[in-house]
């Protein structure tokens, strides 16, 4: 049955092309697909901030169109968003002070003209209450979701700030996670027992990226492909050891990584690896995907990992991948493996039988052994990417979210 829907967040892609906030305007269009209305909305602060002591000019329209999503962009005098996330934990209170009201009276005409069904805010902390406040006057269901487990971790149990957050979860309908551990921890540590698990979906591959032939510098060699940001959780480093153990035994073999490189080039240079490694900077979603689709492996050895859509990507790309079992996706991958093999086989995979390989974290061994059988074995690889894209095309989508969300906001 057609709702309309809004959703809430400070994270929408602007005119301008920016990625921040896709994934809320990917969910706009495959809701609007399924035959709802949708509605976006992201709280800007105005265009000269010279009360905060900044510079410079919002460029964000008021009102705009992308793909065919409405989005508005209602200016309110907030405390700015990055503030808000750095005092959160400690100073909840201060921060609801100073953003609860500018955001009542910023959404309060644009629920009124829009009159939604149904509402989602996209980051519970400090979105819901004022979010909140205006549905129950309605008698409307809100739904919200959690997208960092580093801004959770920074909730803790027991203090003053924690209640607010709690108290403010706890008056939706449901808090959505995109990590099994962020649910663990939402509902131990936090004591928010409607917390849920619900993956963000992924994009699957175009027809034309399937078609696009490889760089011809690469023609034959076996590709290994690594797509982050430079954090120390990520286990770069680590994946770089790995594969500089392994340029002899697969001489063929060339690693390529895309995104933040930190210390990464010193270290290349130390192993002897400037031949075999490829340090690419940002490059576009479109750009990413397409390497995923020319890559033999894709292997990011990363912990303290919610769930990493970035696996997600690259198994519905057919790509092969390389993960650890601190990371969200592997619980999904190991469940399936699970379910297939008919008996529990404990928190790695070193084989791809769930659809992935998955290994113990901060393990350069492990990471060499999985990296070395994946680099070895052309028909292994194969199985393990054609069972990791059928597993993201069941868990991984789109369709799936927004069906339930559609489902838990009692419109289905």
């Amino acid at each position: 049955m057609p709702a309309r829907i809004m959703i809430v967040s400070f994270a929408i892609p602007d005119p301008g092309g920016s990625p921040l906030g896709i994934s809320t305007h990917i969910l706009a269009r495959t809701l609007q697909a399924q035959g709802h209305e949708v509605l976006l909305v992201r709280p800007v602060l105005p265009q000269w901030l010279k009360r905060l002591g900044r510079r410079g000019r919002t460029r964000v329209p008021a009102s705009y169109e992308l793909d065919g999503v409405r989005i508005l962009a209602p200016r309110v005098w907030m405390l700015p968003i990055g503030r808000q996330r750095r005092r959160a934990a400690t100073h909840a209170a201060r921060v609801v002070r100073l953003t609860h009201g500018p955001l009542v009276r910023a959404l309060r005409p644009i629920m009124d003209d829009f009159q939604p069904e149904g509402l989602m805010v996209r980051q519970v902390f400090p979105l819901a209450l004022p979010v909140v406040k205006l549905a129950e006057k309605r008698g409307l269901p809100v739904v919200g979701t959690e997208e960092s487990q580093d801004d959770l971790e920074a909730f803790k149990a027991g203090t003053p700030s924690t209640q607010i957050f709690r108290d403010m979860a706890m008056r939706l309908r449901c808090t959505y996670a995109v990590g099994p551990q962020m649910v663990t921890y939402l509902r131990e540590q936090l004591g928010i027992s409607n917390a849920k698990f619900v993956p963000n979906g992924v994009l699957p591959p175009t027809p034309e990226s399937l078609e696009k032939p490889r760089p011809e510098a690469l023609a034959g060699k076996k590709l290994v492909l690594c797509v982050s940001g430079y954090y120390r959780r990520k286990g770069l480093e680590l994946l770089v050891e790995a594969f500089g153990r392994l340029r002899e035994r697969h001489a063929d073999a060339k690693l390529v990584m895309i995104g933040g490189h930190g210390p990464l080039p010193e270290l290349i240079d130390q192993l002897g690896l400037k031949e075999h490694v490829h340090l690419y900077g940002a490059v576009s979603h479109e750009e990413v995907r397409q390497w995923m689709v020319w890559a033999d492996l894709f292997a990011l050895p990363s912990w303290q990992e919610a769930f990493g859509l970035v696996y997600g990507e690259a198994m519905l790309a057919g790509c092969a991948t390389l993960m650890t079992s601190d990371c969200g996706v592997a619980r999904v991958v190991l469940a399936n493996r699970d379910k297939l093999t008919g008996q529990a086989g404990g928190e790695t995979d070193l084989r791809g039988e769930g659809g992935a390989f998955v290994v113990e974290p901060k393990n350069l061994d492990a990471v060499q052994q999985a990296m070395d059988l994946a680099l070895s074995d052309a028909a292994l690889r194969q199985v393990v990417a054609e069972r990791g894209r059928r597993l993201a095309e069941v868990e991984f989508t789109w369709q799936r979210f927004a069906r339930e969300l559609v489902g838990d906001l009692g419109l289905a």
